[in-house]
């Protein structure tokens, strides 16, 4: 009896939470009216100023790269599929998400599942580490901006290229032998799967489907800007309410760092890279929204930002003395560990593959 009545419960949960979160955000609107304005105000005033600035050329382009077939340029790579365990397909979701920012990992992978060039179980391995920041965002925005000081900028987007690709290379088996297994057919050449229509058709739909996509993510930021407020209005305890604002939106949480940068700036680079590296609530919402319209399941997405955002907060300190102390010993440490780890990763798979036979995306 237990046991049913455990049962019944966890099943309302969800529901419940959902109830009284709205339940909540109404209150606070209701008792705090001028504070919610101003929070929605600061959160149309950073898409304004800094998120869709950044943002917007590389969110159309990245729609435009899902649109022209450039994965049948990635099929001649046959070594840097296997390295990192993609089809080719795979690889564009890579390339989009390290160079466009949130979320054009997710929102090409969720275009090329829809269009059978890939499957969900390899779209769903590869959504916690190519959803990454843009480098017009992070060495713009961040470094420019926030920090005053371009050179931090630089040093979290190589540190976030570095981590990510680190990941996507010790992740790649169990994507590998996904592949082996239930690897789309590439389409056929009259099919009109990865067909273009047209250059003029794919521009004008790029540019349509970026500007939707702007507005979702100024709903977003929006959103979780309120959200920070309330934490801020209720706790009033600046650590911790960065430390929420870093959770529910990155470009908020990290403008709170910012103010550190001058007294602590080893250490607010560490928390910068831990909160880039999870992304906040606010793109993990907008990450889902696409992954669901595709039918990609997202159950280990959560984890794996949790792993992306420590290991990005401690590959961020040799980095930071690599360019700000010009730490020469720290940099040949930093090399030879990652040569070691991709050769060792090399002779793992090699070896895994003896008694068995040979499949395509094998290195």
């Amino acid at each position: 009896m237990r046991e049913v009545i455990f049962i019944k419960l966890s099943k309302r949960f969800p529901s419940v939470f959902i109830f009284s979160a709205a339940l909540a955000v109404m209150i606070f609107s209701v008792l705090f009216p001028a504070e919610t304005a101003e929070a929605a105000k600061d959160g149309l005033s950073l898409c304004a100023e800094k998120v869709i600035p950044s943002l917007f050329m590389f969110i159309c382009a990245a729609r435009l790269i899902s649109k022209s077939g450039i994965e049948r340029l990635f099929e001649k790579c046959k070594l840097l599929l296997a390295f990192f365990g993609v089809s080719p397909a795979g690889m564009t979701v890579v390339f989009t998400g390290f160079l466009c920012g949130f979320p054009s990992g997710a929102t090409v992978a969720a275009e090329l599942c829809k269009s059978k060039l890939m499957t969900s179980e390899e779209a769903c391995s590869l959504l916690p580490f190519t959803n990454c920041a843009g480098a017009a965002f992070l060495i713009g925005a961040v470094g420019s901006s926030m920090l005053d000081d371009t050179k931090a900028g630089v040093v979290l987007f190589i540190t976030q290229s570095v981590t990510s690709a680190l990941l996507l290379t010790l992740s790649a088996p169990r994507r590998r032998a996904c592949l082996a297994c239930a690897f789309p057919p590439p389409p056929h050449k009259n099919s009109d799967a990865g067909k273009s229509c047209g250059a003029a058709g794919a521009v004008a739909s790029a540019v349509a489907e970026g500007g939707a996509a702007t507005v979702a993510i100024t709903a977003f930021v929006t959103f979780f800007r309120v959200l920070t407020a309330m934490t801020a209005k209720i706790i009033k305890i600046p650590a911790v309410t960065n430390l929420f604002a870093c959770i529910f939106e990155v470009t908020c949480g990290l403008a709170g760092l910012s103010a550190y940068y001058t007294s602590k700036p080893m250490m607010t680079i560490a928390l910068s890279a831990a909160a880039v590296g999870f992304s906040g609530l606010s793109v993990m919402a907008q990450v889902f929204e696409r992954a669901s319209d595709a039918k990609i399941k997202t159950g280990g997405y959560f984890a794996g930002k949790l792993v992306l955002s420590l290991a990005m907060a401690i590959m961020s300190v040799p980095i930071y003395k690599i360019f700000y102390e010009n730490n020469t010993k720290i940099a040949v440490i930093l090399c030879v560990f990652l040569f070691a780890t991709t050769i060792a990763h090399i002779l793992r798979e090699k070896l895994s593959k003896r008694g068995r036979k040979i499949r395509s995306y094998d290195i």
